[in-house]
């Protein structure tokens, strides 16, 4: 049987390239018409069996499993810290929308009732409702407001429209009390109103807004 002879790569790496360099140089001078002729001259012999032995020696390319592990617990740390950046800020902004919607249902409660006559146009004078107003449409000056609830998931409008789900969080109730308030600056009494308008959500918090109403046809003294 026959031995396999040597690859290119392998004889590059058995005579090295000085050693080929020699070879060249000794086959030159035994027969320089033959290497004169043919176009296999000495350099295209070297350079042939330099390719072949660089070609035994091939580039180490790639990730150790430590640079691996490194790198993917570096983004494992910058993917949690993204996430819970995320998170917060998306907490926050929901918080603050929840906060809106408490402070805009107190303030359109009070501006319906500003829109309507201090005084009760039929001369009642006690507060709360009078008779036959046992329903928001029908009342028709701000103390009749006073007393008045919406418990939770009962929120409307002043059609009497529900504001949506989201606002199915929240209750409100009014109250109306007879006061006096000073004018600052001056020695003078103004009779009216304190207008309180809360809202409370689901978990307890509230939001208070008041108002002093002046009675018009109060004289100050």
């Amino acid at each position: 049987m026959s031995e396999k002879p040597p690859s290119r790569a392998a004889r590059g790496r058995m005579y090295g390239v000085d050693g080929i360099e020699r070879i060249c140089s000794g086959l030159s001078a035994n027969s320089p018409s033959r290497f004169a002729d043919k176009s296999l001259t000495r350099q295209k012999i070297v350079a042939f069996f330099r390719l072949g032995s660089m070609g035994g020696k091939k580039a180490q390319t790639g990730f150790t499993l430590t640079e691996v592990m490194v790198a993917s617990a570096i983004l494992a740390f910058a993917v949690i810290s993204i996430t819970q950046m995320v998170t917060v800020g998306q907490t926050h902004s929901l918080e603050a929308l929840h906060h809106r919607r408490s402070q805009s249902l107190a303030e359109a409660m009070l501006d319906e009732m500003l829109a309507l006559p201090f005084r009760d146009p039929e001369g009642a004078d006690s507060p709360g409702p009078d008779a036959g107003e046992s329903d928001r449409s029908n009342f028709d000056d701000i103390d009749d407001y006073n007393g008045y609830i919406e418990p939770f998931g009962t929120v409307v409008d002043a059609a009497g429209e529900p504001y949506g789900t989201a606002f199915d969080r929240f209750s409100r109730s009014v109250t109306v009390e007879p006061a006096t308030q000073v004018m600052p600056g001056v020695d003078k009494t103004i009779a009216g109103v304190w207008i309180t308008v809360t809202v409370t959500d689901d978990r307890g918090m509230t939001w208070t807004l008041r108002r002093f109403v002046a009675d018009p046809q109060e004289p100050t003294s």
